[in-house]
């Protein structure tokens, strides 16, 4: 019972991680596109 929840834990973790990855990973592709037009104007 104990490794069972411990690959949950893991699992759950790993999921968690790679959630704040994407999520970050789509905040600077939205933040490339606002800045991009104002570099470029520059």
């Amino acid at each position: 019972m104990p490794s069972v929840t411990n690959s949950m834990v893991n699992s759950c973790i790993l999921y968690t991680k790679l959630k704040c990855l994407f999520l970050l990973n789509v905040n600077m592709n939205v933040l490339l596109c606002f800045l991009l037009p104002f570099y470029l104007k520059l």
